[in-house]
């Protein structure tokens, strides 16, 4: 999501998995499906202290990826971040069906869950203008419909995800799962 320098140290706020998936351990034997789901962990490296141990914090119990950040930010502390999330309730866990809104201590501020079956894409800020202060603006994610197979590009207003999209747009064709985006202003 980011990293940033905080004194003496380095703090980097990952999608982190407890085992790697689609890989078999070296002996083999299948990962753990329960190990192998990424979540919000904050990684601190102390640069006084002569080691290359660092510590390491989950900040969220809900799996996910695709981490994003209002990008003006890429290494300053930052104080709101997003990313495709797990509905724990839904059949299908693992899918990505949903967006998180994390302060910059990880603490969640805003879910929002798509219907049953839907899935989403890596979210991209994108601030209201050149000007708006860090957070201000919107959160685009490409939503794949598993009703009709088709896919809309979900706007939401950044700060209050759980409102739900303020808008979609109906796309005239699918768009993969897992599509990656960035935004370059004109």
């Amino acid at each position: 999501m980011n990293a940033w320098e905080d004194g003496n140290r380095i703090i980097a706020d990952v999608m982190q998995f407890e085992e790697a998936p689609l890989f078999p351990h070296p002996d083999g034997a299948p990962t753990d499906p329960l190990k192998s789901r990424a979540r919000l962990c904050r990684w601190s490296f102390d640069l006084d202290g002569n080691t290359d141990r660092f510590s390491q914090a989950y900040l969220d119990d809900i799996s996910g990826e695709f981490p994003r950040i209002d990008d003006r930010r890429a290494g300053s502390k930052s104080h709101h971040g997003w990313y495709a999330c797990a509905n724990p309730d839904a059949p299908m866990f693992g899918a990505l069906s949903g967006i998180i809104h994390v302060d910059g201590s990880g603490a969640r501020r805003g879910r929002y869950l798509l219907p049953a079956g839907d899935t989403i894409s890596e979210p991209v800020f994108v601030a209201r203008d050149a000007d708006a202060t860090e957070g201000d603006g919107w959160l685009l994610a490409v939503v794949w419909r598993a009703g009709g197979n088709t896919s809309d590009l979900a706007v939401f207003n950044a700060t209050d995800i759980a409102s739900g999209p303020v808008t979609l747009v109906h796309l005239g064709h699918r768009v993969p799962d897992g599509f990656h985006g960035n935004w370059l202003g004109a």
